[in-house]
């Protein structure tokens, strides 16, 4: 992991960033519901009706559900209802992605003057707006973007660009980018990789698929 005693700023980006851009963004205290809304008989709302708190936010409910999968509380739920609303939120936040047709001209200042070489995003979004935009002003991309985050293609010929401002966005909830690897020798060890294409990083993924086997 790299040191962080070079950071030039540090920034924390919540759900209002993306709702800035997008009215019918849910801000993170409407996430769970949003989600469970957007598709029938869901298996967050089925998560969500086992745990019964009508006041419970995405966050304390999937913190509490991952405690109860490592210890083995909850013998109905397993792995692969978490596998599945994974998939339930990425679904969902694809909506959010950056469009190049569309125009962000009032976020231009944020990206040539607020943000600077070697910041450091701490964000809280599962959407990938804020990666896609700053890939598409050639201020970051995903190849060391997402810090200790490496994809499979590192050292190809055709992988993704470099991060040209050593800019790394840090996503603390998770991401539509991240999909789970398993170890080719080890199966029950993974780790964190970030899948490219053109739809989440419209510049460095531009005629690229980099994904990943299960």
């Amino acid at each position: 992991m790299q040191e962080f005693n070079d950071i030039s700023n540090l920034f924390i980006i919540g759900a209002g960033f993306t709702k800035a851009v997008f009215r019918d963004a849910p801000l993170n205290c409407e996430l769970l519901g949003a989600v469970i809304r957007s598709k029938r008989n869901s298996t967050l709302e089925q998560v969500w009706k086992e745990y019964g708190s009508p006041k419970i936010d995405i966050e304390m409910l999937l913190t509490r559900f991952d405690l109860d999968l490592k210890t083995n509380n909850n013998s109905r739920l397993g792995e692969e209802e978490r596998d599945a609303i994974s998939s339930e939120i990425a679904d969902f936040v694809s909506r959010f992605r950056f469009q190049k047709n569309v125009d962000f001209e009032w976020l231009r200042p944020f990206i040539q003057t607020t943000i600077s070489d070697n910041d450091v995003i701490i964000s809280l979004n599962y959407d990938c707006f804020l990666e896609g935009l700053l890939d598409f002003h050639k201020a970051w991309t995903p190849k060391g973007g997402y810090d200790v985050i490496q994809n499979a293609m590192d050292g190809l010929d055709d992988s993704p660009l470099d991060n040209p401002r050593n800019i790394r966005i840090l996503k603390i909830h998770g991401s539509e980018s991240f999909r789970l690897v398993r170890f080719e020798n080890e199966r029950e060890s993974m780790s964190v990789g970030a899948i490219i294409n053109e739809q989440l990083f419209p510049r460095s993924g531009k005629n690229k698929r980099f994904t990943y086997r299960g």
